[in-house]
């Protein structure tokens, strides 16, 4: 028999309407999540691989990297970048130094990663110059708040399927190497800064500046992006104006049904974009001194259990790791066990279980994750079953 059989709860990336997504089990709704995300900002990588935008309180079904769904949630954050796909525009200044030429910027030149031709060709020419003096860069200049993590990311390909290298200059001075192919790629750069403002360049420089070999380039830019965190997040398109996406939340409240009261398991399969500061993965009372689940920072994955505010049980495996992860928590009293990817993380012997009734799936959370599946069970599984459970 499947273990997720005898599941009281399994949710994974299917069905889903405004505001919902449905649950597997049970099917007569009362295990469906309730989603939420305001603002017609966010996009996710649809079925066929391209960037599509999609509306508020819709949950993000997202192909990234694979041909089955993964439900991406992610935390707030704003382009600080305008015009991120028009580097015609005169939010995007274009100059020279030394024998370099001013770059030669046309429209629409190229299909773009969301599948429309609206990615715009820039065309970089030192004129065989090599000195560090000869250089040929468009830039955009945003303010930023000093001492704060940001990442820029862009998108980039050449337009003829050369090879060649460029640089990424971020707002503290410091540059970074692309190697751009024929193929659409996203680089990024995160950088602490040490101005308040980021004048965020991409050149050609001769090469006595220690910037690479080519002295000319043909590049197919798109959806640039300045945000305030140690990650690139999913795009967020800007015009005029920067430009926020807001929190994904997944919940549902009156639960109880569905949550083990005295013994059960939470179980969660998720890949991990970053590992920054906490998100929770749990079920949990209104207060939040009851809870059963997972707390992620960036050293550690931790199961957790606290009755009326108290610790029950805390058990970590240290990692700084991205990737996937399956991980369920089994609890009953004073026996709690924590396995990950198939194996016993750590047992405690000693614990009161708390009454929950909420299901949240993305708590006061910082990391960028994608579930593949969620599930909760009623009883303890035993050991063997857990280790089952969680094997990758």
């Amino acid at each position: 028999m499947n273990l997720l059989d005898t599941a009281s709860l399994v949710v994974t990336p299917n069905g889903y309407k405004a505001s919902k997504l449905y649950s597997i089990v049970p099917s007569d709704g009362t295990g469906d999540m309730t989603f939420a995300r305001t603002g017609d900002t966010a996009t996710r990588v649809n079925p066929s691989g391209l960037i599509a935008p999609i509306n508020a309180n819709i949950p993000r079904l997202d192909y990234l990297g694979s041909t089955c769904p993964k439900l991406l949630l992610e935390p707030q954050r704003t382009n600080l970048i305008l015009r991120s796909e028009e580097f015609d525009n005169a939010s995007w200044t274009k100059d020279s130094g030394g024998v370099g030429s001013i770059p030669v910027v046309t429209a629409n030149n190229a299909i773009s990663p969301d599948g429309t031709q609206d990615a715009d060709l820039i065309v970089f020419n030192l004129n065989g110059g090599t000195a560090s003096g000869d250089f040929s860069y468009v830039a955009q200049i945003a303010t930023v708040t000093i001492s704060t993590v940001y990442t820029f990311s862009i998108y980039a390909k050449t337009s003829d399927n050369s090879t060649k290298t460029i640089s990424l200059v971020d707002g503290n001075g410091t540059n970074t190497l692309l190697t751009i192919t024929g193929s659409w790629q996203r680089f990024s750069r995160t950088y602490t800064t040490a101005l308040t403002t980021a004048n965020m360049r991409l050149r050609l420089r001769g090469s006595a500046s220690g910037e690479g070999t080519s002295t000319s380039a043909s590049i197919n830019l798109w959806g640039a992006q300045l945000e305030a965190g140690a990650y690139a997040t999913s795009y967020i398109p800007t015009t005029t104006a920067s430009v926020t996406r807001n929190v994904d939340s997944i919940t549902r409240t009156s639960s109880s049904a569905l949550i083990g009261q005295t013994e059960g398991v939470v179980f969660f399969d998720l890949n991990l974009d970053s590992r920054l500061s906490f998100s929770y993965l749990l079920v949990r009372n209104t207060a939040v001194t009851n809870y059963i689940g997972f707390t992620i920072d960036n050293t550690k994955i931790r199961a957790e259990i606290s009755n009326a505010g108290f610790n029950q049980a805390r058990i970590d495996y240290a990692s700084s790791s991205t990737g996937r992860f399956k991980i369920a928590v089994a609890y009953k009293a004073n026996d709690i066990a924590f396995y990950l990817n198939g194996s016993l993380i750590g047992t405690d012997t000693v614990a009161t279980i708390p009454t929950c009734d909420i299901l949240d799936f993305y708590f006061n959370a910082v990391n960028g994750i994608r579930i593949n599946s969620a599930a909760l069970w009623k009883t303890r599984l035993t050991n063997q079953e857990l280790a089952t459970l969680t094997t990758i």
